[in-house]
């Protein structure tokens, strides 16, 4: 029978369906018993905490095969991307830039592309990674910075968690999330607004959260 499921902080649909062994969160996402929390949450990537989703049952698979040969099956696992736009405090993209990431026993290095992008698979499963970044590869004394990243699906754009996910993400620290409209969340908040010229209030007014939303990508 079906399995009802909680939404965690930093669930996505991905990490969902890797945690019960689907090879495609679209088997889950577009299951007839979720066309609410699916029209509820459009991007699969955002989800509310809390919000209960259905896990419908594995269908078996049989399949005919000689007793006296070898033979291969292929397993398909579901993969999630990572997609960062790296920028330095005035704003210009840090193109070309050598890169490592490392999550957990995945070492993966590359350039950035000449906007400041990173795109790589990573396992679904991973929910912290380290980033470094060398700014000038060919200079030994040139700066390298480490950044640590929280791995996993985002909360929607206008509440508490996801508000702070953002802020996070765009380098206006607020102290982690935490759901709570802290002092910290409050001055990362109006930092926020003031490097975007909105009013300066401290609060999650919905231009503040709109320009989040756009700022982030997502």
């Amino acid at each position: 029978m079906p399995e009802a499921y909680t939404v965690a902080s930093g669930d996505c649909m991905t990490s969902i369906a890797a945690k019960f062994g689907f090879g495609k969160y679209q088997t889950i996402y577009n299951h007839a018993d979720n066309s609410q929390f699916k029209q509820d949450h459009p991007n699969p990537d955002v989800l509310t905490t809390g919000r209960v989703v259905q896990i419908p049952d594995k269908e078996t698979k049989k399949e005919s095969k000689q007793t006296d040969s070898s033979h291969k099956f292929k397993v398909t696992r579901p993969k999630a991307k990572l997609k960062l736009e790296l920028k330095d405090d005035q704003g210009q993209a840090l193109a070309n830039k050598k890169f490592r990431l490392v999550a957990g026993n995945v070492n993966l290095e590359g350039t950035t592309d000449g906007s400041g992008k990173i795109d790589q698979d990573i396992p679904p499963d991973r929910s912290h990674a380290e980033l470094t970044v060398w700014m000038d590869e060919s200079n030994p004394s040139a700066q390298v910075i480490t950044f640590p990243l929280e791995l996993g699906g985002l909360e929607p754009h206008t509440t508490v968690n996801g508000a702070q996910q953002r802020l996070q993400n765009l380098g206006f620290d607020c102290g982690g999330v935490s759901g709570a409209m802290n002092a910290e969340t409050e001055a990362a908040v109006r930092a926020f607004q003031q490097k975007n010229s909105l009013t300066v209030n401290g609060t999650l007014d919905t231009n503040t959260q709109n320009k989040l939303k756009d700022l982030h990508k997502s």
